[in-house]
C-alpha cells in the first residue's frame, strides 16, 4: 500500500511524496529542526532514511486503517 503525502523537508518543501507503507519502520512527531518551532512527522523507511512531512501520525494511521 502506498501513502501519498506532503513532503516538507525545506529543498523540497509542499512537494507530493509517495511511501510504500510497507518499507515504514517508525513514524513521529517533533520539531523540524532544534532551533525551529514549526512540527514535522519524521517516517524512518530503511534503506532510503527519514522523510519529513507536513501530515500528523494520526492523519497517515487514519489512511493506513482506511485502506485495510
Amino acid at each position: 500500500m502506498f501513502l501519498k503525502l506532503t513532503n516538507i523537508h525545506d529543498i523540497h518543501s509542499g512537494e507530493t511524496v509517495i511511501l510504500n507503507s510497507s518499507n515504514i519502520v517508525a513514524i513521529r512527531r517533533g520539531k523540524k529542526t532544534p532551533e525551529s518551532e514549526e512540527e514535522a512527522t519524521f517516517i524512518f523507511m530503511p534503506p532510503h532514511g527519514t522523510w519529513q512531512v507536513k501530515e500528523t501520525p494520526e492523519e497517515i494511521y487514519k489512511t493506513l486503517k482506511k485502506k485495510l
